[in-house]
């Protein structure tokens, strides 16, 4: 691994992680591993043990320099990946900052690739990657998706995780939006931003984070930034994705995206299709649960209060 050698270019690399010790090792090895590696390497362990931890700094011993900085930071009080996000944060000292997950693994090149883009494209804020095993979704629900997910609810991310072999030589492609484990920003376009903790943003956190930025601000997903997610089930919450889309979707629209008639009116349209969504799967199980799962992400929604980020969000 060789450390970043151009300035004004420094990266620091944040994992939040919880009893995922073999996951962690296996991410932070494919660190080492890089073409170009991070300065710092920020690891925030909510594990109420120390299994991660030691797995960690037995790594770190075995490995040959040079080696990122390590801060790691054990602390299992902390509740939830927003938070440990937002406190590694505030351990960076480098001018770029990658949110990776705990169950990546990372391609050689890929904090190549995202350096070579900032430095390619110097008015870019965030520069993501991406994911090449990720499954594609079946036909009655891409077509779905097709139809009623329309204006900033449409989630342009799937399609270029879908073709990532495809797609491995082309050029950055702008997005309005990324994934949390595999998104980097310049710290000072995300200085002020931060993952909002509310209970309604999981896993759309990240959507959110993005949301926040200032107003036409430059995101591009670079296809040779490549790395798998292992997605291990260790640690996952279980809802039905009725109601975690729906939950989704209304705190979306009542934080960011109720401004203009467009949104209101996009917004509308997705509940009607959740809804006939909802109706669909009723009748091909002869249950009710898919209606209690859509009207529980409504419930859960009206429960918590949700507060307007300031400013216009990007559509």
């Amino acid at each position: 691994m060789n450390n970043i050698a151009s300035p004004p270019y420094t990266l620091s690399a944040i994992i939040p992680t919880k009893n995922r010790p073999g996951d962690l090792v296996n991410a932070v090895r494919s660190i080492f591993q890089q073409t170009i590696g991070p300065d710092e390497l920020v690891i925030v362990d909510q594990t109420e043990g120390n299994e991660s931890r030691t797995a960690v700094y037995e790594l770190f011993a075995s490995t040959a320099p040079p080696l990122p900085r390590l801060i790691y930071l054990h602390e299992p009080e902390i509740s939830g990946v927003s938070m440990a996000r937002n406190r590694a944060m505030e351990c960076c000292s480098s001018n770029i900052l990658l949110f990776l997950d705990d169950d990546v693994i990372l391609e050689p090149e890929f904090m190549e690739a995202l350096i070579e883009t900032y430095q390619k494209y110097p008015s870019a804020k965030g520069v993501s990657g991406v994911i090449t095993n990720y499954r594609r979704s079946d036909v009655w629900l891409r077509a779905w998706s097709w139809l009623f997910a329309r204006g900033p609810f449409y989630d342009e991310r799937q399609a270029i995780y879908w073709q990532a072999n495809e797609m491995a030589d082309t050029d950055v492609i702008a997005v309005q939006k990324f994934g949390a484990g595999l998104m980097s920003f310049r710290a000072d376009a995300i200085a002020h931003v931060r993952f909002d903790l509310n209970p309604c943003a999981f896993p759309a956190e990240d959507i959110d984070f993005c949301a926040q930025l200032a107003p036409g601000s430059l995101l591009l997903i670079a296809p040779g930034a490549r790395l798998a997610h292992m997605k291990t089930p260790i640690a996952r919450p279980s809802e039905h994705w009725l109601q975690r889309e729906v939950r989704i979707s209304r705190y979306m629209y009542k934080r960011h995206w109720h401004r203009s008639f467009k949104d209101r009116a996009c917004f509308w349209w997705l509940q009607l299709g959740y809804a006939f969504a909802a109706a669909a799967a009723s009748v091909r199980r002869f249950s009710l649960d898919p209606w209690s799962a859509m009207f529980s992400g409504i419930a859960i929604t009206r429960t918590v209060q949700i507060v307007k980020a300031t400013g216009p969000a990007k559509t």
